[in-house]
Formats: structure tokens, C-alpha cells, sequence
């Protein structure tokens, strides 16, 4: 495969990626769903104890 198929080829895939992830923060910033309330909820955290449900415990 010649170099310049290779960079064609990431540029392609960077292109897509950065397409996705510009979507998404756009997405995350005009939603206004309301978040759900879990204050009268029991929640169990799993884990080893030794990342974020440690943190969150």
C-alpha cells in the first residue's frame, strides 16, 4: 500500500471521528432532558473495590 493511500485512509477515518464526536458534544450540550431523580432509589455499586465505586461509596 503506497504512504499516500495510508494517510488518505486516516484522514478519512479522523474525518469520521471528529464528525461523531462534534455530533455528540452538540447533542450533549442543547439536550434538555431532565435527569431522573434517585434520591428515594437504592443503588448498588459494583466493583473490585478499588476505582469509581470506591470513589462514589
Amino acid at each position: 500500500m503506497p504512504a499516500l493511500e495510508v494517510v488518505v485512509a486516516y484522514m478519512k477515518v479522523f474525518c469520521v471521528m471528529f464528525k461523531h464526536w462534534f455530533r455528540d458534544l452538540f447533542k450533549s450540550l442543547t439536550s434538555s432532558t431532565p435527569l431522573k431523580n434517585l434520591s428515594a432509589e437504592t443503588i448498588l455499586i459494583t466493583g473490585a473495590a478499588s476505582g469509581l465505586g470506591k470513589g462514589v461509596a
